[in-house]
């Protein structure tokens, strides 16, 4: 299962790079799998010159907080260090992200916060993974990426 998950976000990050392509957006997918054969239950999308933000794709679980113990699919954009230069900022912004995107963002626990992690997340139903529906989740990342990243350009670390 674990195998066929990796191949389903290899797959997830390939269309949406194709679809941020005609937005002239240019990524660079950090992923050790394609290069050492790892099964990885995240993958990472960089756009930014700062290798500390960066989005990214995965299946959690939390221990903790309102989806304790449900399993989705997340799309983080990680900010981890950059509370004042970048988090709170786009925080402001939340509202209007939030509206183009048609989708509620989640921030981490205010105890995960508290240790310099700051992340907002696009939530996806699980089921997107057993339908396998790779194009929902890729246009999903894509339009998370387009949605945010000019607020990141406003910030300069795009």
């Amino acid at each position: 299962m674990q195998q066929a998950f990796n191949d389903f976000l290899e797959d997830v990050l390939h269309e949406a790079v194709v679809i941020l392509k005609d937005y002239n957006i240019r990524v660079r997918c950090i992923s050790l799998g394609k290069k050492l054969g790892i099964v990885e239950s995240w993958k990472c999308i960089q756009i930014s010159n700062t290798k500390n933000i960066f989005y990214r794709i995965g299946k959690t679980k939390p221990r903790k907080g309102p989806r304790k113990g449900q399993e989705y699919i997340a799309i983080d954009l990680v900010m981890d260090g950059y509370k004042k230069q970048v988090f709170v900022p786009l925080l402001k912004k939340r509202e209007i992200i939030e509206k183009k995107l048609g989708a509620a963002l989640e921030r981490e626990l205010p105890n995960i916060e508290a240790t310099g992690q700051y992340r907002l997340k696009l939530i996806i139903p699980d089921d997107v993974y057993y339908k396998k529906n790779v194009r929902y989740a890729a246009n999903q990342l894509a339009k998370f990426i387009i949605t945010t990243r000019p607020y990141l350009a406003e910030l300069g670390v795009v």
